[in-house]
């Protein structure tokens, strides 16, 4: 069955890498996640080439911009080119990933005469950071003297600055690109949050961790980010990352009740945090010989639309009951956590129970 999917790619938005093309009908398989929590999650896809045309993907294409869109011109998926893997004759090379570049490093030790905690001064690694974007991460050294973590620290930049080229041989492949991508809530795990003070409101919190990612590719409207007045620590020098930070944020819930909170990347880098919906947003008839989805107006939703973190409802399983007022306890409602589709029509969902004692735990110092 063809794959009726768009797949445009342009150059990277934090660096210069990328290549800028369009895929169209060579595409022969392509599959995507979305999580509850993260938004748009991975994306995978294959297509043919030449082994000129291999090579060019291989040394331009991480680190591009993709989105992709439906027969109808909707976008359904958007992120970055994470990994590239050829496949030519007995050869098999891969270059990536750029979730596993380090330009901006540091080491945490254990002074091996003190015996006391301490960090690094941070290394850069300008070139790679022009190319690439900024990239931190933090190592442990353990328990070593000053001079040994620094030069940790400048051995692990040496090492991590530029993607990593794998090669391997085996037998007789069909020969393919195939492109891992990553959705772009990924770049919260790629630099370690920092901040002083008191206290402020959780909303504002959230705020500054969006703020503090070095490559600026969240879009600047925070309208999607609901209000949440919970008072939480200003002061979080643990060196986390961003993503450690927004999921414990999300994990205690409101300021004035303890239901589930979440929060994710969608089109054009939007994040949002907001409260678990309250009522169904797609229904599912099981026993139709349909493949998609409908709205509660009736119109259809295809598999590549459905998105992560709204009710599903399946209306001919128990049919005539009535809907119970909440709707996490009527047994045909799906809280959907994650979608897994892969073209043209497959989609799976992954449902989960939506609680308030995860969050009350939170709030009163567990969990």
């Amino acid at each position: 069955m063809q794959i009726s999917l768009s797949i445009v790619i342009t150059k990277s938005l934090v660096g210069l890498t990328g290549i800028t093309l369009s895929c169209g009908s060579s595409v022969s398989s392509y599959s995507h996640t979305i999580s509850a929590n993260g938004g748009y999650d991975t994306a995978t896809f294959s297509l043919a080439g030449s082994l000129e045309t291999m090579e060019y993907w291989l040394q331009s294409g991480i680190g591009s911009h993709i989105e992709i869109y439906n027969m109808y011109l909707t976008k359904v998926w958007e992120g970055f080119i994470d990994e590239v893997v050829i496949t030519y004759g007995q050869s098999s090379v891969s270059s990536g990933k750029i979730s596993e570049i380090a330009n901006r490093v540091s080491v945490d030790y254990q002074d091996f005469v003190t015996g006391e905690q301490d960090i690094t001064a941070t290394a850069n690694d300008l070139a790679s950071q022009n190319r690439y974007g900024v990239l931190q991460k933090v190592y442990s050294g353990g328990k070593v003297s000053q001079t040994n973590a620094e030069k940790i620290r400048d051995e692990v930049l040496s090492e991590n600055k530029m993607p990593h080229v794998t090669n391997s041989l085996a037998g007789f492949g069909v020969p393919q690109i195939t492109v891992n991508c990553l959705g772009y809530i990924h770049f919260l795990d790629l630099f370690t949050y920092s901040q002083e003070g008191a206290s402020w409101t959780l909303r504002e919190k959230i705020l500054d961790v969006l703020g503090k990612e070095p490559n600026s590719v969240f879009s600047l409207d925070r309208s999607r980010i609901s209000s949440n007045t919970l008072s939480v620590p200003k002061d979080d020098l643990d060196g986390r990352t961003g993503r450690d930070v927004l999921s414990d944020l999300a994990a205690l819930g409101g300021d004035s009740d303890n239901y589930r909170r979440i929060y994710g990347c969608l089109n054009d880098r939007l994040v949002y945090y907001r409260q678990v919906p309250s009522t169904i947003k797609y229904y599912k008839y099981i026993t139709a010989n349909q493949v998609g989805f409908r709205l509660t107006d009736g119109n259809m939703v295809l598999p590549s639309d459905v998105k992560a973190g709204e009710w599903v409802f399946v209306p001919d399983m128990l049919a005539g009951a009535a809907v119970k007022s909440n709707i996490r306890d009527d047994s045909r409602a799906i809280f959907i956590e994650q979608v897994s589709y892969t073209a043209p029509i497959d989609l799976s969902i992954t449902g989960s129970y939506v609680g308030t004692v995860a969050q009350r735990i939170k709030k009163l110092g567990g969990g």
